[in-house]
């Protein structure tokens, strides 16, 4: 991510929790952010500098106006106007950071090696918000692969309970070469 995006998000950052819309913007660009991802069409416009600025704002007003926050698509119209569109993704993911950080809120993303029942899942989750003293946001994947146990990926660390990591770091131990 560049400094530039990240500067970009930290000043819409804080024009939002000026005007106490923080919650509402930070939905809006989630929305934007899965929409990025969703659609080709749609990266190929951002990342197209052959598009003059009139251009890009009619077609960012047609999608958006009315439909995002105004303090949301006057953002987008100035990145366009600055030559910035192509980083949105990045000030996107920037903002939701700061926005975690500051409703003390992590995500993490839970992957087991079967389905999880209900209770289970609420016994993780209320386990990881004691460890990092955070709400934590769970999102949950399984993996066959990993015979039994879990891994838990939160804050760019991997914390790895699953019965083939075990079983992987107890052949290392008895099975040393000579």
């Amino acid at each position: 991510m560049s400094q530039s995006s990240e500067r970009y998000s930290k000043a819409l950052f804080d024009l939002a929790q000026e005007k106490m819309s923080l919650e509402e913007l930070h939905q809006s660009m989630s929305g934007i952010g899965k929409f990025i991802q969703e659609s080709a069409d749609f990266r190929r416009f951002l990342g197209n500098p052959l598009l003059s600025y009139d251009q890009k704002s009619s077609l960012l007003k047609a999608l958006f106006e009315k439909k995002v926050p105004d303090l949301f698509l006057q953002f987008l119209l100035f990145i366009a106007y600055k030559g910035r569109l192509s980083g949105l993704a990045d000030m996107i993911e920037s903002f939701d950071a700061l926005y975690l950080q500051s409703t003390r809120q992590l995500k993490a993303l839970i992957t087991t090696a079967q389905v999880t029942e209900d209770t289970e899942k609420t016994y993780i989750g209320q386990c990881l918000n004691d460890k990092f003293k955070a709400h934590v946001l769970p999102q949950w994947t399984i993996d066959k692969s990993l015979i039994g146990g879990f891994k838990i990926l939160v804050k760019d660390k991997m914390y790895d309970y699953s019965f083939r990591n075990q079983l992987e770091n107890y052949l290392q131990k008895t099975i040393q070469p000579v």
